[in-house]
């Protein structure tokens, strides 16, 4: 048909690569940009509405404890009720101590265990501890800067011996030189950048621009040039020469030798990118007290976080209907029997 242009056909293998890069990286600063924005709001909200909550946590915990114990001098209880008190008392303290050391806690966990906290610890320590060496095949020696009541922190030290203790041999090929090969490819990115950049810099000179409006707007795609350039970050520089050629009706595609030279340094990038993302993830599981593996999203925590608040305010008033009910013999015994029984566990977890 007269008019119409021929199909193009599919694209080539290095622009589908290059496109595949292209949204991946986009779609990685996206991320981390939203793990940024996110923080803040989160570590306020945390700070501010579920610690509160977590230490009344705490009290009525300790309350239950001191309830238990009384009940274990109380007349009218069973040797087997006495037992099952004094076994929920063992994991209370444990559980609290764990978290905050009190004396008053110790001593009871001394009484209804028969052995001290500290060294009740430091032998379970002991048991994990052996437990990593004899399945990793490593030796940890002399640990005693971890403490022991951080499993989590145990294993992440295993798994740096671990990862330490693994054959050196793709070690000294990191190490090497760069090879020839390397150092033309390296050359050619920077070449590249620095093709890409003076080309932006020359149609983005504000003095040359006599239109006010169009000034300011290139004076701000030019600081965002000059700071795509200092950062040797390609893939910024590249956006901002496709989006000024948009602009100017000047837009092409890239041939395949450009496309390849892009590509390698985009594939840089984007680990660059997921790196930093891996790091923010992991500083945020530790600093919230979450298990290493757990997923996160940085649209998803303050969803979750507001969920953690809303079982937080149950559980607490949970729990304070139950210790107003404890204090009635009949109950707490009843509950002591549903306990040994399995048909309730006790409450002896926390909130993070």
């Amino acid at each position: 048909m007269a008019g119409v242009a021929p199909d193009p056909g599919p694209p080539p293998k290095a622009q589908k690569a290059f496109d595949k890069l292209v949204k991946q990286i986009r779609a990685a600063r996206e991320n981390l940009d939203a793990w940024t924005a996110v923080i803040p709001s989160y570590q306020h909200k945390y700070h501010t509405e579920l610690r509160p909550l977590h230490d009344s946590w705490r009290d009525l915990q300790t309350r239950l404890v001191h309830r238990l114990d009384r009940a274990c001098d109380q007349k009218g209880f069973t040797k087997t009720e006495r037992s099952v008190a004094a076994g929920l008392i063992i994991e209370l303290t444990e559980s609290l101590l764990a978290e905050q050391d009190d004396a008053e806690l110790r001593t009871l966990y001394h009484r209804h265990s028969g052995c001290d906290y500290g060294d009740a610890q430091k032998e379970a320590f002991d048991v994990i501890k052996s437990a990593l060496e004899d399945a990793w095949g490593i030796d940890l020696g002399d640990i005693d800067d971890i403490d022991i009541d951080s499993p989590e922190e145990l294993l992440r030290r295993a798994q740096e011996q671990y990862a330490s203790d693994e054959p050196q041999h793709e070690a000294p090929q990191a190490a090497r030189k760069p090879s020839a090969k390397q150092q033309a490819e390296e050359h050619q990115i920077l070449q590249s950048i620095r093709t890409i950049y003076r080309k932006l810099a020359s149609a983005l000179h504000p003095d040359r621009e006599s239109d006010p409006e169009k000034r300011d707007r290139k004076t701000v795609l030019m600081q965002h040039t000059n700071q795509a350039y200092e950062e040797n970050n390609l893939f910024q520089l590249l956006e901002l020469s496709q989006q000024l050629a948009r602009d100017q009706g000047t837009f092409h595609a890239l041939n395949d030798s450009q496309l390849k030279i892009y590509i390698k340094a985009l594939k840089k990038d984007l680990a660059e990118v997921e790196q930093e993302i891996q790091s923010i993830e992991n500083t945020f599981r530790a600093s919230f007290g979450l298990p290493p593996l757990t997923a996160l999203s940085p649209r998803a925590i303050l969803r979750k976080l507001s969920v953690d608040i809303g079982d937080a305010k149950q559980a607490i008033s949970d729990m304070e209907n139950d210790l107003r009910a404890f204090e009635n013999t009949r109950h707490l015994k009843d509950w002591l029997m549903a306990v040994r029984h399995q048909a309730q566990r006790p409450r002896a977890g926390g909130f993070r």
